[in-house]
């Protein structure tokens, strides 16, 4: 695994391109896709290569994609006070021969009174190549906002493999769906580090379900 210093990794370097299908051109610049958008990368996301024991967990995010963005808008009543979410995220490397992908878990504390949100990523994330499988540490913040049934949110944070360490940056954007709001979902891009500077560029889904009151 390549390192820049202690603060980046290429995940490129680290496990081999593999000529996969890129999702396709986005700049690191460009914001997250929204729940529409989010929609139609569910195909091409469901040709990832896992680990078996992570197939039904995959197939399930994108089934809960899928089914948000036909879902119901959610009643006014549901979109009041706070509510806590709790689900996964898949993204995949944009461009390039690689085809990694990250495939970790988020939680969300929303406040619809005051249109604000914030969270974190997951304790861990699991790197897929080829088959392959690892285990990383992540340790990233997620702030952003609410207005009426949508949200958009910032991510800033690191992932750690072993002793490799890598500045991670990113954003989320979605929308609440169900009568309940009982599902948030959306799309979500990630930057990380790259061992010559430039930041490795994802791009995915995300999807979560509401605490019960």
């Amino acid at each position: 695994m390549a390192l820049l210093g202690a603060a980046a990794f290429a995940l490129s370097g680290c496990f081999g391109g593999s000529g996969g299908e890129a999702l396709g051109g986005r700049s690191i610049d460009q914001q997250a896709p929204d729940l529409a958008q989010a929609s139609r990368l569910v195909g091409a996301l469901s040709d990832i290569s896992v680990d078996a024991d992570d197939a039904p967990r995959v197939g399930a995010l994108l089934g809960d994609v899928a089914s948000a963005a036909r879902a119901e808008a959610p009643a006014a009543s549901a979109l009041v006070g706070t509510a806590s979410y709790a689900g996964d995220f898949l993204v995949r490397e944009v461009g390039g021969d690689g085809q990694e992908s990250l495939l970790g878990d988020f939680a969300l504390s929303v406040n619809f009174d005051d249109a604000s949100l914030t969270g974190r990523l997951g304790e861990t994330m699991i790197i897929n190549n080829d088959d392959r499988r690892l285990i990383a540490a992540t340790d990233a913040d997620i702030t952003g906002t609410v207005d009426g049934r949508t949200m958009t949110a910032t991510l800033d944070g690191r992932i750690t493999v072993g002793e490799n360490v890598a500045a991670i940056s990113g954003a989320m954007a979605g929308g609440f769906a169900g009568l309940g709001a009982e599902t948030v979902a959306g799309g979500m891009t990630l930057d990380v580090d790259g061992d010559d500077g430039v930041p490795e560029p994802f791009e995915g889904v995300f999807a979560g379900d509401r605490a019960p009151r």
